[in-house]
This record gives C-alpha cells, structure tokens and sequence, in this order.
C-alpha cells in the first residue's frame, strides 16, 4: 500500500531503493558483501543498529551499578546492626569498659564505668587515669603503660571517686595499638 510505503519511506530514508534485489546485485557487483549491500539498502541500519548495541552497553552498565549500590546498601545495614550490637554489649557491660591513649588518657569509657568512678561521662573523658587512683598506685600505673608493649596485664589499683571515698579496683588491660589500651575494671 502507499501509506506503508511512505512510512517504510520515512523509517529508513528517501534515498533507499525501491528494489531490493537490485540494490543486493549492485552491491555485490562492485566487489562488496551482502552485508555491505544491506547497509546500502538499509543507509539508516548501520546507525540504528550501533545505537542499539550502545544501549545494550548502557543497560548492563546501569544495571551493575544498580547491583554496586544494593550490595552497598546491604553492606552498610549490617555494618550499622553490627555496630548497634557492639554498642549494646559496651552499654550492658558488668564491668567497667575504658579505652585510654599512651599518656593515661581517657578516650572513651562506658557507663559503668562512669558508676565505679562516680563521674559522668564528659568530665570522665577529660581526665587522666592520674586523676583517679592514689598517687601510688599512679607511680605504679605510669610505669607499667611505659613498658606494656604487648599482651595483657592484670593489676589491682586503689582509686579515689568523684565523692572522694577510697576503692580497690581490680584492672585488666590489653594494648589494642601503639596509642590505645583497652581495660576493664571492677571493685574489689
């Protein structure tokens, strides 16, 4: 019909022949290939075919991007659960939890530990660990963070309160790096 002509027409250009045989039989003629003579045939087929490969390179990009991201995402929910554990299991703790740097420095501590020193958390992270034992025992202390290179250590340490009443606490420490130890302390 020539309404289907015309959109055949409009689809694949006005240039393209009319007679398909010919335009194969003129192609081959001059030394060409069938498929060179459908893309004589076919002058937009080419094109519309490497535009489809391009897309078909696109979609696989965009869909292992949307793989990336959902393996992020799962990535990240079980590194926020597993953090929320850990926090729970510190939190929960029957015994007092402290992280100190090299110098004695409190860098974090848990709540039972602000209740076995009577100090609330702020005012615990700006002290040394100085400030809450007898001078003594600090002596002692100072000595054994200069020489605790490695392992655990198990000491017991008499300690002041906030309130100012004098306690024995029973201190295990291991080294997690060249800057932190990690304790845990309870009354003896």
């Amino acid at each position: 019909s020539a309404r289907g002509l015309r959109k055949f027409r409009w689809l694949f250009g006005a240039a393209m022949p009319l007679c398909p045989g010919k335009a194969l039989a003129e192609a081959s003629g001059q030394g060409q290939g069938v498929l060179s003579g459908l893309e004589a045939f076919f002058p937009q087929m080419a094109a519309l075919w490497a535009s489809l490969a391009l897309a078909g390179v696109m979609a696989g990009v965009i869909v292992a991007l949307l793989v990336a991201l959902a393996s992020r995402k799962q990535a990240l929910a079980a590194l926020g659960e597993s953090q929320a554990r850990y926090q729970g299991v510190v939190e929960n703790a029957p015994a007092a939890i402290f992280i100190v740097n090299a110098a004695g420095r409190f860098l974090d501590v848990n709540p039972k530990a602000c209740r076995l020193t009577g100090y609330d958390r702020e005012t615990l992270l700006g002290l040394t660990i100085g400030e809450v034992l007898d001078q003594d025992s600090w002596q002692a202390v100072a000595t054994y963070l200069a020489d605790f290179k490695e392992g655990a250590r198990i000491a017991e340490v008499s300690g002041r309160r906030r309130d100012g009443a004098k306690r024995w606490w029973s201190v295990s420490a291991v080294r997690l790096d060249g800057e932190r130890i990690l304790g845990f302390a309870a009354d003896v």
